[in-house]
């Protein structure tokens, strides 16, 4: 095989090759529920939430990121009645999980206090 159809062949099979891996990990990505992101550098006290659909004993996975400089925040999920069904623990990097109880409308809810900070948590279905 001369050079020239060697590297033609190289580069057809190494294509294959990103795009088979490409579509694995889109197939295997966990799906997003929903994410919330803020930032402040004046005191302000409010909250933001996002919604989404689960079933019953359904893992999803919270990943959170923040920084706060002064105040506090809050993050919980309520299901459709406001009942609180998971509390996120306060950390500056957090991946964890909780198991829905039953298929319902989630809500996802920080609330800040006197906060001056950022942080971004998101929600996923856990695989």
């Amino acid at each position: 095989m001369s050079n020239k159809k060697f590297a033609v062949v190289s580069v057809l099979a190494a294509l294959v090759l990103v795009s088979a891996a490409t579509g694995i990990y889109l197939l295997a990505a966990p799906k997003a529920l929903g994410n919330i992101k803020y930032r402040s550098t004046k005191p302000t006290t409010s909250a933001s939430s996002v919604s989404f659909t689960g079933q019953a004993g359904e893992r999803i996975r919270f990943s959170l990121r923040s920084t706060v400089q002064k105040g506090e925040l809050h993050i919980v999920l309520c299901d459709s009645n406001g009942k609180t069904v998971y509390t996120l623990d306060k950390a500056r990097e957090l991946e964890t999980f909780t198991n829905l109880p039953q298929s319902d409308t989630y809500t996802l809810t920080t609330t800040y206090t006197n906060f001056i900070g950022q942080y971004d948590i998101s929600a996923y279905k856990a695989n």
